[in-house]
Parts: structure tokens; C-alpha cells; sequence
């Protein structure tokens, strides 16, 4: 599989009490701050790790 522009296919979840703030499941960085860019999620996410095998291969 190529290397894609944007990655937005990670699981989300609420962040906090915010109404529209979420956040990655695994690495609980902000969505805004991730942006749809694999390299902002925490070079540990679990789906960063296992998104980044993938386009290896």
C-alpha cells in the first residue's frame, strides 16, 4: 500500500466534556492537532505503528 496525503481512518474518541473536541483512541492527541497527518499522532500510537507497517510493505 502507498503512502497517503491524509490518514483519518484512526478510532476517535470524546475528549473530556468538550461537545465537538475528540481525540485518538490510542494516543489521545487532539484531532485538530493531528490533522490528518500520520506523523502527528505519537511515534507509540498503536494505530501510527501498525498504519506505518502497512505502507512499508
Amino acid at each position: 500500500m502507498g503512502r497517503q496525503i491524509f490518514y483519518i481512518d484512526y478510532p476517535q474518541e470524546h475528549q473530556g466534556d468538550a461537545l465537538h473536541a475528540y481525540q485518538c483512541k490510542f494516543c489521545k492527541i487532539d484531532t485538530v492537532k493531528i490533522n490528518g497527518l500520520l506523523e502527528n499522532h505519537l511515534p507509540n500510537c498503536n494505530y501510527r505503528v501498525e498504519k506505518e507497517k502497512t505502507i512499508t510493505e
